[in-house]
């Protein structure tokens, strides 16, 4: 399962030692300065951008002057739009007060307090306020549950599943342990600075969704994705692959690259309406699927594991296995031999 750590933001002192100018002439430190407020402000136009691109061009050590800052800026944590702000109004209060004469000493420190409200700002956001929410859920054998979250999605929990739902200001994540999951991704509306990235985690892949509905069941040798309507974004180790609507898509941990499959006689997503339809299915194929809803062991004897099943059986009835064994008797030359008190072998008629 994965684990979100999470760390505390720097020291003043530590966001001090690394933005410490000492290589940087006045005027080199107040122009790098005042075009990292600019840029920064979200205010800047395409005019702006080009006489940057120039600005940098005209002189090498402006350009080094711009790369000290950017490596100051790797150093920042990842943040929402609105926090930036904290670090805008402090960079260009550095700015002014060099040009009121209060020196470039004060600047630096005013700069170094800039830093440290933006790092504390965007963890407080990130992981102690009102957006922040952590929540487990989980179904037994043969149950299902539907729950709604506050950004709207929808999920639907099938046998046997347990999820965690970690959303943060910065995203909104599901974090796969097992079992097989619907989710029709919410809008997110009451979110202040628009709709948070929607991301499934499971043990072989990342899932981004981009606006739909998709099913992802996972167990110990691969994960299965299913789109129903939109997009969603496969990220392994290698580029990520878009998986379209009415698109299955199989993930391995022995495949670089998620493998797009074909499989006309099973519906990925009939169990979101309650039944499990079979269209030539092979009966070892469909006794593997049938016993995911009850804690029964079923065996297939190889002279009849290649036979065919096709039909629409039930599964929110009451004993959902025993109906459907019953009705592969009257379909099927075959027949039941009770092993054990939860086990059945299918044997030839």
């Amino acid at each position: 399962m994965s684990k979100i750590l999470k760390s505390p933001p720097p020291s003043l002192s530590d966001c001090v030692e690394k933005i410490q100018p000492t290589s940087l002439a006045v005027e080199e430190y107040k122009a790098v300065i005042s075009w990292s407020v600019k840029l920064s402000s979200g205010r800047a136009t395409e005019s702006d951008y080009e006489q940057f691109k120039l600005w940098r061009a005209s002189d090498p050590a402006n350009e080094a002057a711009w790369q000290k800052l950017q490596a100051l800026e790797a150093n920042v944590v990842a943040m929402p739009k609105s926090a930036k702000s904290v670090a805008v109004e402090a960079l260009d209060a550095a700015t002014q007060a060099r040009s009121t004469r209060l020196g470039r000493r004060k600047a630096v420190k005013m700069l170094s307090l800039g830093i440290l409200g933006l790092t504390t700002s965007a963890y407080l956001l990130n992981n102690i306020g009102s957006w922040n929410f952590v929540a487990s859920y989980d179904t037994r054998i043969g149950k299902k549950i539907r729950i709604q979250l506050a950004d709207g999605t929808n999920l639907l929990l099938n046998t046997n599943t347990q999820i965690e739902v970690h959303y943060s200001w910065l995203k909104r994540e599901i974090l796969f342990n097992t079992g097989e999951i619907y989710i029709e991704t919410g809008q997110d509306r009451s979110f202040p600075i628009g709709r948070r990235p929607f991301w499934v985690q499971t043990a072989h892949a990342g899932l981004k969704a981009i606006g739909t509905r998709f099913a992802v069941e996972q167990d110990t040798s691969r994960t299965r994705l299913h789109v129903s309507e939109g997009t969603v974004a496969i990220h392994t180790s290698d580029e990520p692959v878009y998986a379209y609507a009415n698109e299955t898509y199989a993930i391995f941990d022995d495949k670089p690259k998620p493998v797009k499959t074909l499989d006309a006689t099973f519906d990925p997503v009939a169990w979101v309406d309650g039944v499990l339809v079979a269209r030539e299915m092979r009966l070892d194929a469909f006794v593997t699927e049938l016993t995911r809803y009850e804690s029964i062991l079923i065996t297939c004897d190889k002279s009849v594991a290649d036979l065919r099943v096709s039909g629409v059986f039930q599964l929110n009835r009451p004993d959902p296995v025993n109906h459907a064994l019953m009705a592969l008797v009257k379909t099927l030359p075959v027949q039941l031999v009770q092993q054990t008190p939860v086990g059945i072998t299918i044997i030839k008629k």
